[in-house]
């Protein structure tokens, strides 16, 4: 049985401005990420911009990467 704070893959719903940082930390500590969203433009720009080496103001995306 697994600890009940401990899981194998983060699986985040909604590709917006939360839902970006949620996975961006969760890749960034080595965790394998699930991003999705019902709106398949919306989904495209947030991996657009996780994707994007350049730093930004809000922070650097470390650790992502579309597979």
């Amino acid at each position: 049985m697994q600890d009940a704070g401990s899981f194998e893959t983060a699986v985040v719903i909604g590709g917006g401005t939360m839902g970006r940082g949620i996975a961006q930390v969760a890749a960034a500590a080595g965790y394998p990420v699930t991003l999705t969203d019902n709106d398949a433009a919306a989904l495209e720009r947030a991996l657009e911009i996780l994707e994007d080496p350049r730093p930004r103001a809000r922070g650097l995306f470390i650790g992502w990467k579309r597979e």
